[in-house]
């Protein structure tokens, strides 16, 4: 099924399938329809920043500059050592050819340094080799969704000091603490694979920079301390812990320090307890996510002091008593979703 979206920003309307395709058409903003999805203008902006850097750095990898030979023979032996690609979308590592211009390879094009792997789905098979140390001016790694046989995230991984984006999606095992050393990292996906784990997150404040993190499906039960930690993440606008396995909100908490956070996904996990207070608090918020995590009681009138909130799901919960007429004071909602629950029907005005 396609799933697409549009969106008009300064005047251009941008398509996108969410599954395959980008598209760009230059059209009057009037003759548009604006239409609004869970993706959020900053995670749109966001996307464009990082679409528009990906294709200039490609341009600038196709200049006169030449790759390093020593990143390129540590690329030649990673490929040879480890890794073996039924879809043949590595024929072009050969030593014959200049590694910029290898698919997934992005380089510097002054010093022609490697910046950017991205291999991610590409169908990899085998075992990552600790070659990768070589690139030392690697700043992009995208490792998911391929084939290596729940292949354990490398601890080298944490040594790669110039990383900002880390992909890892479809690892197994032990998440490794010296990812905990890669303080200038951005962006971490180990989403959406369910056999990854942690024994404890206090690796995690280190991550100062960190601003996108996915930990879905990866199993957080063994870190009860796991929302006082994520708070410390002064940068974090985006924070996804779908199906992790949690079973506690820490309603406790008076306060949540969530000052970046724009999106939120704590569902599908095991909470059974009340939304606490702390939930209110996070003012900067645009998105929040608890479908079916188990949450019980009201829902708290306090929500309607959000003032930024864009979108709402509460779905497939155990919510009981009157829908909050605050929300009518949520002048920017575009999305609230609270079926499967047994809530009171209540009229809401806007105002």
């Amino acid at each position: 099924m396609e799933v697409s979206e549009a969106y008009i920003i300064m005047g251009l309307r941008f398509n996108f399938n969410l599954l395959t395709t980008f598209t760009v058409v230059f059209e009057p903003v009037s003759s548009l329809v604006f239409a609004l999805s869970w993706i959020t203008l900053l995670q749109v902006m966001y996307f464009l920043l990082w679409f528009f850097a990906a294709t200039f750095s490609f341009c600038k990898g196709s200049s006169n500059i030449s790759c390093n030979e020593k990143e390129k023979q540590a690329l030649l032996i990673f490929k040879e050592l480890g890794l073996t690609n039924s879809g043949n979308t590595l024929s072009s590592w050969s030593d014959q050819e200049d590694c910029c211009r290898w698919e997934g390879v992005l380089c510097d094009n002054k010093t022609g340094r490697v910046r950017e792997l991205r291999v991610g789905n590409h169908n990899l098979h085998g075992e990552i080799s600790h070659f990768l140390l070589e690139l030392e001016y690697l700043n992009y790694l995208d490792l998911s969704f391929s084939n290596f046989n729940c292949t354990r995230i490398p601890s080298f991984l944490g040594s790669m000091a110039s990383l900002k984006h880390l992909a890892l999606s479809g690892f197994c095992g032990l998440i490794p603490h010296q990812l905990g050393n890669l303080s200038g990292l951005h962006y971490l996906d180990v989403g959406y694979y369910s056999g990854l784990y942690v024994d404890s997150l206090h690796w995690m404040p280190s991550l100062s920079s960190m601003k996108y993190l996915d930990m879905s499906f990866v199993d957080l039960h063994a870190a009860p301390d796991w929302l006082q930690i994520m708070s410390r993440l002064p940068s974090l606008y985006k924070l996804l812990l779908q199906y992790c396995h949690l079973d506690s909100l820490n309603p406790s908490l008076g306060f949540v320090n969530f000052t970046s956070l724009l999106v939120l996904d704590l569902s599908e996990n095991l909470f059974s307890h009340e939304i606490p207070n702390w939930f209110s608090n996070i003012s900067a918020t645009l998105f929040k996510k608890l479908a079916k995590s188990h949450l019980t009681g009201n829902i708290p009138e306090s929500i309607g002091q959000l003032k930024h909130l864009t979108g709402l799901d509460l779905q497939i919960n155990s919510f009981s008593g009157p829908i909050p007429s605050s929300l009518g004071n949520l002048s920017f909602m575009w999305g609230l979703i609270l079926y499967d629950n047994q809530l009171n029907v209540l009229k809401i005005e806007a105002t």
